[in-house]
């Protein structure tokens, strides 16, 4: 899949799950630097889509043009880029992305991870996307089986599960799965699984299927 697909699939899902955001914000009214701010160009794209007109995004390509292929990289460069576009009309302010608190792309996206060992002290992982490998027959099977070392890598302890050794300190809104098609060894797996409408994460948080994005390809590069 080309980069402009990605970004042009990618756009149409982030757009609607950060439909309510964009809808409230004065950014493009008082950003100084609207023809390569990510957050403005998003904004211009809710609009078209309010007024029911065809979507042609070129500016949202033309800031994305330098993307890499990976999906999953480009949803969290998408996210930081909001996140610095957002925060660049306040230059005397500095908050992180993986503020809970006050950041917005946080609170829709962001997740975080509480990994507790005998071995080791807690840790705190934050996330915007989970990688699930292939190793069952549905998606939800997949996620269960989901080791803590796969999440953070906390210590060296290879048994320890999710279900009972991992939680939720804050839970996301938005749930981003990347389904682990290759190995650490760049070997590629093409086990078909079932997806799902609706997911558990750690049987206590259903998420809803909105989108599922799909890329050809059995290369890395």
């Amino acid at each position: 899949m080309e980069v402009t697909s990605v970004c042009n699939t990618l756009l149409q899902v982030l757009v609607h799950a950060v439909v309510h955001w964009l809808s409230t914000s004065n950014h493009p009214a008082n950003c100084k630097v609207n023809d390569s701010c990510l957050l403005c160009a998003c904004c211009s794209v809710l609009l078209l889509l309010d007024m029911e007109r065809v979507v042609k995004p070129e500016n949202f390509f033309n800031i994305m043009k330098d993307a890499c292929d990976d999906p999953q990289v480009v949803v969290e460069d998408i996210i930081l880029r909001l996140h610095s576009d957002d925060m660049s009309l306040y230059p005397t302010v500095s908050v992180s992305i993986w503020s809970e608190r006050t950041s917005p792309l946080f609170q829709i996206f962001g997740g975080l991870w509480k990994l507790s060992a005998s071995c080791c002290s807690v840790t705190y992982k934050p996330f915007f996307t989970i990688k699930v490998p292939l190793n069952a027959q549905t998606i939800q099977l997949c996620l269960n089986s989901l080791k803590a070392c796969d999440v953070c890598e906390v210590c060296n302890c290879p048994d320890m599960s999710i279900p009972t050794e991992c939680s939720l300190h804050t839970a996301l809104a938005v749930l981003i799965l990347n389904l682990k098609r290759f190995s650490d060894d760049d070997s590629f797996c093409d086990k078909n699984v079932i997806i799902q409408p609706g997911i558990t994460l750690l049987k206590q948080y259903l998420f809803c299927l909105r989108s599922v994005l799909f890329v050809n390809g059995t290369s890395t590069d």
